[in-house]
């Protein structure tokens, strides 16, 4: 039987005072990923998260406004 997160997630950040979080745990993927990716470059990303380099640039990738400087 699997565990559902989701809704005692947002039960938490509406108690919070955060209301409904939109797409919680693929934005905490997606940030972890680019962190990983600074970090530690593309192919170490794609093998600790799971995907290639091709679905990270697709899927995953954030530019910031550093990465423009």
């Amino acid at each position: 039987m699997a565990w559902n997160v989701y809704e005692p997630f947002q039960e938490i950040a509406e108690c919070a005072g955060l209301g409904r979080i939109a797409c919680p745990f693929r934005n905490m993927r997606r940030s972890r990923s680019n962190e990983v990716a600074r970090r530690y470059g593309e192919t170490k990303e794609s093998l600790w998260i799971g995907h290639t380099v091709d679905v990270m640039e697709k899927h995953y990738r954030q530019h910031l406004d550093e990465d423009f400087r």
